[in-house]
């Protein structure tokens, strides 16, 4: 009866308990006739329970050695009973093991039952219990072990994996660990069959050329890289010429929009907080044009101490007639806001129109996914 219950995950403390909850209901059960023949007999009482007035007596307790005299196992004796009865069963259980067999192994280490099992000052024998299960989750192998290192269990490993053969099943071929570079010249010794078929690759080391796809540019797109305020100053008038100042303005009838691709990059520094640079490149693409501006190569003013934005440019980003194309476009403007003292306007959120189309379902996305 004691092994389906600790299969069960009801221990020695815990059948203790259920077996004294028997006791004393059938102790219950015996006090409460004895109560109600009592209380019969005193209302209906004989003839000579007359002449001697004679009392019942107070019904026995449950801890009574003289009277009731219950017996009851303790936790410490039904373990006791459950390991010396379970020496007898373990060749048996071992043979059944053995036979359930299996192809997909995993094996892995728990450390919970440690904190289960007693201490030799202060200190527990065992490590971890090693468990390997087969595709089924069957256990075929169990153990408590001193260290993770599997070295001192060849042994076992060996002579449990041996009976395969002996009784015709198929030698395991996969072996599931968590600790892959340690474990593997160990498995491979005791169980040979995992190399059966098994053709090692070698990954190679990532290089500044082989880290990363190559894209290549489309042949008819230019990219141009600007440093200074007149380079910078002399593309923004080449699109607004393009546009025309009437349309720059707003003051042009034409109210077909002028739409560029626009993006920001800036620095970001750690130490006890998070910090934020001043914006350092702006991205724009018109047409067949892309154009980098480094802003951080701009000269300071003397006056202010921080950059200030290109006539032409700032001119160019507070025209609501361009719009700005981009993934979170709206906080690089407010960026551009907060560094430069600037008001720009006109910007279009990419992710958002593409969810307005159904081509996706969630602004969440990155650029990429989009």
């Amino acid at each position: 009866m004691l092994r389906p219950f600790v299969q069960n995950s009801v221990g020695p403390a815990r059948l203790s308990k259920i077996l004294r909850e028997f006791h004393m209901l059938r102790y219950d059960k015996l006090k409460l006739q004895y109560l109600d023949a009592a209380t019969y007999r005193t209302k209906s009482p004989t003839l000579k329970m007359n002449t001697t007035h004679w009392k019942f007596p107070k019904s026995s307790e449950y801890k009574n050695n003289s009277k009731y005299a219950s017996s009851l196992p303790f936790a410490t004796y039904l373990k006791y009973m459950y390991t010396f009865t379970m020496k007898f069963y373990k060749p048996l259980i071992d043979a059944e093991m053995v036979k359930l067999g299996g192809i997909i192994f995993k094996g892995d280490h728990s450390f919970k039952i440690i904190k289960k099992l007693g201490k030799i000052n202060g200190s527990s024998v065992f490590t971890a219990l090693y468990t390997v299960c087969n595709e089924y989750e069957e256990v075929v192998l169990m153990l408590l072990v001193h260290t993770k290192s599997l070295t001192h269990s060849e042994e076992t490993f060996t002579k449990s994996f041996q009976n395969y053969s002996l009784q015709g099943q198929e030698p395991p071929l996969i072996f599931f660990t968590d600790n892959v570079l340690g474990h593997q010249k160990f498995l491979e010794d005791c169980l040979p069959s995992l190399k059966t078929n098994v053709e090692h690759i070698v990954i190679p080391k990532a290089t500044e050329e082989n880290n990363v796809s190559v894209s290549n540019l489309p042949a008819d797109v230019a990219v141009h890289e600007y440093t200074t305020a007149k380079q910078i100053n002399d593309m923004a008038t080449k699109i607004m010429n393009d546009l025309g100042d009437a349309f720059v303005e707003g003051s042009s009838d034409d109210s077909k929009a002028v739409y560029l691709g626009f993006d920001l990059e800036w620095v970001v520094y750690q130490k006890k907080e998070r910090f934020y640079r001043r914006t350092s490149l702006i991205q724009i693409a018109y047409i067949l044009d892309v154009f980098l501006l480094r802003l951080c190569m701009l000269p300071k003013k003397t006056d202010r101490g921080n950059h200030q934005l290109p006539t032409k440019l700032e001119q160019l980003l507070k025209c609501p007639q361009i719009f700005k194309i981009g993934k979170n476009v709206a906080s690089d403007l407010r960026k551009l806001t907060k560094d430069y003292g600037i008001v720009t306007n006109g910007a279009f959120e990419l992710s958002k129109f593409c969810v307005d189309k159904g081509a996706i379902k969630s602004t969440g996305l990155s650029l990429l996914s989009i």
